[in-house]
This record gives C-alpha cells, structure tokens and sequence, in this order.
C-alpha cells in the first residue's frame, strides 16, 4: 500500500511517528506498508512519559490503547471522563 497524503517523506522519523503496528518503510517520498493492515500514528510526547492524541469529539483509544501515560484531548466537548480530556483546558496552560 502506498499512501499518497504522506507525500514528500525523506524518512521515517520515529521521533514523530510511531509505529504502532506493521511493517513501514519510505520510498521516493512515500511512506509505504507491505501488509494491509498497521497502524502508525504521530502524537505528542510531554517530558518524555504522556503521550497525547488530539482528535475531535468521538476519538476512539484504538490509536493509543497500548501505550502507556496516553490521553486523548478531543475538540467539542465540554466535560472529560477517563483518559479523554476536553481541548479547551488546554487554553488555561498557556
């Protein structure tokens, strides 16, 4: 599988992405699978133990279930429960 949206990728830099599932390789600016089936993701690593997924309002976990100190911060909601917390706190930090 070649997945043409990943376009212009010199190499894979596992420092933004991790490889979650699969087998991944780049060729010719391409990020390429040989299975049909894996899982790479980029997120953000805070102090180098909370990884943080952002998505909008149904994010699901699948991308970060096995990935220790993860949470999910998702637009469009208002209130957080478990691991999934609500984007607009983020504004408080800054």
């Amino acid at each position: 599988m070649i997945f043409e949206f990943f376009d212009n990728f010199d190499t894979l830099d596992t420092g933004k992405w991790n490889i979650v599932d699969g087998n991944w390789s780049v060729s010719s600016g391409n990020l390429i699978s040989d299975e049909t089936e894996g899982l790479i993701s980029s997120n953000f690593l805070i102090d180098d133990k909370y990884t943080i997924e952002v998505g909008g309002r149904n994010k699901k976990f699948s991308q970060i279930k096995d990935i220790q100190n993860s949470f999910i911060v998702a637009d469009d909601i208002e209130v957080g429960f478990g691991a999934k917390i609500p984007l607009w706190l983020f504004g408080f930090l800054y």
